[in-house]
């Protein structure tokens, strides 16, 4: 992140936590590891949050988008990336969602995606 003073990375999965060490020495990049349940808290140092892939099942997805609004106000920016999956574009907060940048997916990606075949990033816009 171009100009961060640092960031955190977050997933509770450990291979995820695995994937995030091996991408962050790849990158030449230095970052902050996280494993523990994030969703939910609010750090005021906080300037940006990303969510990526998070709503893939409807319950969840309540619960993610409970915690954005919240996230947004106390003047942090949230962002999401989704390959537009139905729980995200069916739910109410898609309507507060300002598409930011759209990518077709790599072929590679293709076959796991389940016939998704572009990736999209949200601004929240309350």
């Amino acid at each position: 992140m171009i100009g961060a003073r640092s960031v955190v990375a977050n997933d509770i999965d450990k291979v995820a936590i695995g994937a995030i060490n091996l991408n962050a020495a790849a990158n030449q990049t230095e970052l902050s590891v996280s494993s523990e349940n994030l969703i939910g808290s609010i750090d005021l140092n906080w300037n940006i949050v990303l969510l990526g892939d998070m709503f893939y099942d409807r319950h969840f997805v309540d619960v993610v988008s409970d915690w954005i609004p919240k996230l947004s106000n106390n003047n942090i920016s949230v962002y999401v990336g989704d390959p537009g999956r139905l729980p995200l574009i069916n739910h109410p907060l898609s309507s507060k969602l300002e598409m930011v940048f759209k990518c077709e997916l790599p072929e590679e990606c293709l076959k796991g995606n389940n016939g998704m075949n572009s990736g999209y990033v949200w601004k929240y816009k309350p």
